[in-house]
């Protein structure tokens, strides 16, 4: 794609703003005899437009990201503008290609949690594009507003021959972050004002929604642009792009880097046949699936924000010179997560408290509705999306699977019910009393769901107590657990407030279920827990 980069350049400096989409760097040039600002001896190079601000240059580096989508066969559209939320919220999706279509969820629920964070917010709207495409390798951006204005794009990719998504941060080698740090530093020593130890920090955080880290965007030519939604540039605070040339860049990417590098210069049409997971077609356990990183850290408290961003789930630093997280979503290695979730919704009162309670509470939750009920009560459904809470299937009308005959009606159109008033595809499910069998995980593999089961029993509906029910909590979660509890019980619902301060007091961050697996959930597999649990 060509591009007009409309700088005018500053004797003596080098220039921060890039031709997007080429990878062709502009270099600053010196006053020419005449002393015109901005021309060079012999004519070269003339421009009188003022130069772009950082937040203009970032912006128009994202606008002019080439739109790959029609090289992505059966691309679906995940679009809130169609349901009855009337959000001008759009994003790419592909259920088969099923940790790329999840982790589009993760960051469209999670921005969505943000924004219901906010008082007097602006109104949210999203945008995104498919940016790289390879045989198996999909990278795409989505860019969310706030009243029409850019806050914070957040990149990520798709290697289908493990059907994982990746923050962008995995286009820098582990061990090569400190040289990241280093030359990332530098670009930002040649932008006026611009605090080059605030990016030293910021390199720490995860890219958005987690954080105020970069998001990270590699040319055809090697150019690596670093991609920051809040930085301090004099007396001012927002977006700006820095740019690592491509000599100093190519030493720091990883294979997959090389790989995005590569389908920058020469794309391809995606074929979701290339699309493998562990063991596939061998076990339905996903708990056995879960790869474990080199190092599980100490579960720590989320840090307090302490800045303009997101305020929740904001994990520890990761330490001078070390990556942050690659995961799409909360980073649970080093915090101390758990995961909530309730069945057999909407209850049109019930849900209403029951939402307030985890907004007031900054808090994930996972929702798993009965289509029946989702029919009765469409608003309370969709009123559980705009708050960013996870949605996913629990049946039509809660037979036990493994008995029934009619599974077209209690997984099918229960999915695509759920999926008209979510905006896209319910990529997690619960099957009733967690019944379910190698038929039964067989059938919702074909739907591009992953089965979603519980470590934590609080036989709530049992008991409809509110003191069992938080002692139940209290007794029995540990990290990565994923607890069981039901909307349409009032003492369930009594019950969050004294387990959500709980969970405070204890350190634990919450997180949804598909959270949780950290982009490792696969359609057909069941879990248990989450990754980073003591569980076997």
């Amino acid at each position: 794609m060509q591009s007009d980069p409309k700088s005018s350049l500053r004797p003596g400096r080098r220039a921060v703003i890039t031709a997007a989409g080429t990878g062709l760097v502009a270099t600053a040039c010196s006053s020419g005899g005449d002393g015109k600002k901005g021309s060079t001896q012999g004519g070269g190079l003339f421009s009188s437009a003022p130069e772009p601000t950082p937040a203009e240059a970032y912006a128009a580096f994202l606008d002019e990201l080439a739109s790959l989508n029609d090289k992505v066969p059966n691309l679906a559209t995940g679009d809130l503008a169609k349901t009855p939320a009337k959000l001008a919220i759009s994003f790419p999706t592909l259920p088969a290609a099923y940790n790329f279509a999840l982790a589009a969820d993760i960051v469209v629920a999670k921005t969505l949690r943000e924004h219901a964070y906010l008082s007097d917010a602006p109104t949210l709207g999203m945008t995104g594009k498919i940016i790289t495409v390879g045989k198996s390798l999909l990278g795409s951006v989505l860019v969310p507003t706030l009243g029409g204005k850019a806050d914070g794009a957040c990149v990520y990719y798709y290697d289908a021959t493990r059907d994982r998504a990746y923050a962008s941060t995995a286009l820098v080698t582990g061990d090569k972050w400190a040289d990241f740090t280093k030359a990332v530093s530098e670009a930002a020593a040649d932008v006026d004002g611009l605090d080059a130890e605030q990016i030293k920090t910021l390199v720490q955080e995860q890219q958005r929604p987690y954080g105020n880290g970069p998001s990270l965007v590699v040319a055809a030519d090697g150019t690596l642009t670093a991609l920051f939604p809040a930085v301090k540039i004099g007396d001012e605070t927002g977006p700006a792009k820095l740019t690592i040339e491509a000599t100093k860049a190519e030493a720091l990417l990883s294979n997959l880097g090389k790989a995005v590098k590569a389908s920058m210069a020469n794309p391809e049409q995606f074929e979701v046949g290339t699309v493998e997971r562990p063991g596939d077609g061998k076990s339905h356990n996903g708990d056995r699936a879960y790869k474990r990183t080199a190092k599980i850290h100490e579960g720590k408290k989320a840090r307090e924000a302490t800045g303009p961003g997101p305020v929740t789930q904001l994990a520890p630093l990761s330490g001078e010179g070390v990556r942050p997280s690659i995961v799409v979503g909360p980073d649970t290695t080093r915090l101390k997560a758990v995961s909530l979730s309730f069945d057999d919704g909407p209850d049109p009162q019930l849900n209403i408290k029951l939402v307030e309670m985890l907004t007031k509470a900054k808090a994930a939750c996972s929702f798993y509705n009965i289509g029946r009920n989702a029919k009765a009560y469409p608003e309370s459904t969709v009123r559980t999306v705009v708050a960013g809470q996870e949605l996913g299937c629990h049946s039509w009308s809660h037979p036990q699977l493994t008995r029934t005959n009619n599974l077209h009606r209690e997984l099918v159109e229960t999915s695509e019910l759920v999926g008209s008033l979510r905006g896209s595809w319910p990529l997690v499910m619960r099957p009733p009393y967690g019944a379910r069998n190698d038929r039964i995980d067989d059938e919702i593999r074909k739907l591009h769901q992953s089965i979603q089961l519980w470590d934590v029993d609080t036989e709530d509906w049992r008991y409809k107590s509110v003191p069992h029910n938080v002692d139940s909590v209290k007794n029995m979660s540990r990290r990565g657990s994923i607890i069981l509890m039901h909307e349409i019980h009032a003492a369930s619902v009594e019950s969050v407030p004294q387990i959500l301060q709980w969970f405070e007091e204890q350190g634990f961050t919450t997180v949804t279920n598909g959270e949780v697996g950290q982009g490792q959930m696969y359609p057909g597999y069941y879990y248990t827990h989450g990754l980073d649990t003591n569980a076997s």
